[in-house]
């Protein structure tokens, strides 16, 4: 905006000094040398040398008294800290945005103790105080969940400071400073301002050089430590865990200092240490491994992996959850002759005996649907479609045994099989996760006759690129297509002893991942489908009747109810973890930006970098120029009298 440049001084009190600069002429006055008359036979020889003489010395005391003069001028102005301040003529006044980075890396030590959020919260009341009174503030967080606009009530700003805290969020710094930007750019001040308070980690920083749009920008660096141990997790396998059986739990430690570290990590099980390792890790080196553990009662196992760290607590810790059975309930639901389920029966619950942890029933229908894991579905059966649609839409699982529309509704409203097909080939090829059965299992040996062409769906199974598993998604479940049935009419696989196995690791695969855990990030929000949904966190309930579960900052698990999801993992970005920082912020931003000293005097700073160049070093050397000009000058005569020495 226009404006003019005026002086002002950061230490006024000096300038009362200012008369005493004239202390030198006052003592040249007052020692000035009077005419004296002295009787002389002739002067003749003597008057132009006298005169001569007589004017050089009254040139020389009135250039020492200017100089003497001027060095107390220069002294009393470098004592007062003069500096040019710039005044808007509009009277639109300033308007400045604090960002403050509250993100996870932001808990890191500093060398007074204090982690380094606490010392941008410092830093952050202090430009309250500073910045002028008729000043715009607003605040602006990282993570975003404290954010308040410009406002001249700094109380505001300041209640809203005392109730910031570290979150688990990794968004990076350009967001924040982008939406400051645009605020700055809608205000009517003529100053516009950007406070950005951070530690300035490396992952945080911008790709590219971000416009600052005539925006001024401070940048006030909260330096600590770059040593940090954090653990984290890998995404447990899917197959269903039962009482008796080891689960095992993966987690990953990575050292992201550069000095070689040593410590322990351990497991909780509600809140119990039961096994605890020693650990070495080098710079930059990271340990990939998991515990094992055998739980004894059905139900949610809730845990913890912890490493020992004592800084940045919040990547030391690790939750998890799972879901334990006793064993599935199936429905084998159909009516056929022969039995269509025997060789299935006979594989999965021999002697009505879970073998494999699951416990089959076998009925032409049922009323109680959502009592079974998984119901099996034969031509026969008396189960109508929208009951089963509904059993589907809650995250139900079906395997559909081949069947044609005129077997009944299930088969003509899903529009799943084709016509018959004579194979009339060798083998079988598993895909995607149950790819592993091709080395486990001798398939060659299966010899196929008559099967059902299936229509779309992800297959799962072939025989000369025949689907003969495919996989459909209806709503939260799922359904498991047969091109062949159980019996000896489509080949000779029931009579082989790949047979139970194969069939175990199918039914394993479809009810795999029952309990619907999902992976988040903190703060990243999900839509949920159910009537009076709410999440439990940190024991307090909340209701969404929304069915939108906004986030939380916090890692660590959220368990959901009335709802297609059981839980959620909340866990932090693992680039948060590395605290690796740049030496030159200003780099990361094209525009007006200038780098404040957090362990400095800010108010002091404000004023210099804010108004204009302190020239108080810039005085004080032309004064000790002065000095020794005064003292090589003067250097035979008595100060202030001109007289020799």
């Amino acid at each position: 905006g226009i404006g003019e440049k005026l002086m002002e001084f950061g230490n006024p009190v000096f300038l009362w000094a200012l008369p005493l600069t004239l202390l030198p002429l006052l003592l040249h006055l007052f020692f000035h040398r009077r005419k004296t008359v002295v009787k002389f036979s002739s002067l003749l020889f003597l008057t132009e040398r006298e005169r001569y003489f007589s004017f050089r010395r009254r040139l020389l005391e009135t250039l020492l008294m200017m100089i003497r003069i001027l060095i107390l001028l220069l002294t009393v102005l470098a004592l007062s800290r003069p500096f040019f301040k710039r005044f808007s003529l509009g009277g639109a006044g300033t308007a400045a945005i604090i960002v403050l980075d509250d993100t996870m890396s932001m808990q890191r030590l500093t060398s007074s103790g204090l982690s380094a959020f606490e010392q941008a919260l410092v830093q952050a009341e202090a430009l309250l105080k500073y910045l002028p009174a008729e000043c715009s503030v607003g605040l602006l967080t990282v993570s975003g969940k404290n954010d308040f606009g410009l406002t001249r009530d700094t109380s505001i700003i300041a209640r809203a400071l005392r109730n910031c805290s570290v979150s688990g969020s990794g968004n990076g710094l350009a967001p924040s400073v982008k939406d400051a930007t645009e605020i700055l750019k809608n205000s009517a001040a003529v100053s516009r301002e950007i406070y950005l308070i951070s530690d300035f980690q490396n992952n945080a920083m911008p790709q590219h050089p971000l416009p600052l749009d005539n925006v001024r920008l401070f940048t006030i660096p909260v330096i600590g430590t770059n040593e940090n141990l954090a653990v984290s997790g890998v995404v447990p396998d899917k197959k269903t865990k039962f009482c008796g059986s080891p689960v095992r739990i993966p987690f990953r430690v990575v050292n992201n200092g550069k000095k070689n570290r040593t410590g322990k990590i351990s497991l909780e099980i509600d809140g119990n240490a039961e096994e605890i390792r020693n650990i070495e890790l080098s710079s930059s080196a990271k340990i990939e491994d998991s515990f094992s553990y055998t739980p004894l009662r059905a139900g949610r196992l809730n845990g913890s992996i912890v490493v020992e760290d004592e800084n940045v607590p919040m990547d030391n810790r690790m939750t998890f959850t799972i879901n334990v059975s006793e064993h599935h309930k199936m429905l084998f639901c159909g009516y056929d002759l022969p039995d269509p389920f025997y060789f299935l029966r006979l594989a999965l619950d021999p002697l009505e005996k879970p073998l494999h942890g699951f416990k089959t029933t076998t009925a032409v229908s049922s009323d109680n649907l959502e009592d079974f894991t998984l119901i099996v579905i034969s031509p026969g059966h008396n189960l109508p479609t929208t009951r089963l649609k509904d059993y589907l839409s809650r995250g139900g699982r079906i395997i559909a045994l081949p069947g044609s529309p005129q077997n009944g509704n299930f088969y003509r409203d899903f529009d799943i099989y084709g016509n018959n097909l004579d194979l009339n080939q060798s083998g079988l090829r598993f895909a995607g996760d149950l790819a592993e059965l091709n080395e486990l299992l001798q398939l060659e040996l299966l010899d196929w006759k008559t099967v059902r062409a299936m229509k779309g769906g992800v297959p799962l199974a072939f025989c000369d690129k025949i689907p003969l598993i495919t996989e459909y998604r209806f709503g939260n479940g799922r359904i498991l297509a047969l091109a062949f049935d159980l019996r000896r009419r489509s080949g000779n696989w029931p009579e082989l002893k790949s047979f139970p196995v194969a069939m175990a690791a199918l039914f394993t695969y479809a009810i795999a991942n029952q309990e619907n855990t999902v992976y988040l990030k903190c703060g990243e929000p999900l839509v949920l489908n159910g009537e009076n949904a709410s999440f439990i966190s940190g024991g307090i309930q909340t209701l969404l009747p929304d069915g939108k579960f906004p986030g939380i900052f916090l890692p660590g698990t959220v368990f959901f109810q009335n709802t297609d999801i059981d839980a959620a993992i909340i866990t932090v970005p693992e680039i948060e973890s590395n605290l690796k920082t740049t030496k030159n912020p200003a780099r990361y931003f094209d525009g007006k930006v200038i780098t404040m000293r957090a362990d400095a005097d800010l108010g002091f700073q404000l004023k210099q970098f804010r108004s204009g160049t302190d020239f108080t070093g810039l005085l004080l050397l032309v004064a000790l120029l002065l000095a020794a000009v005064e003292f090589m000058l003067g250097g035979h005569h008595m100060p202030f009298t001109g007289r020799r020495k």
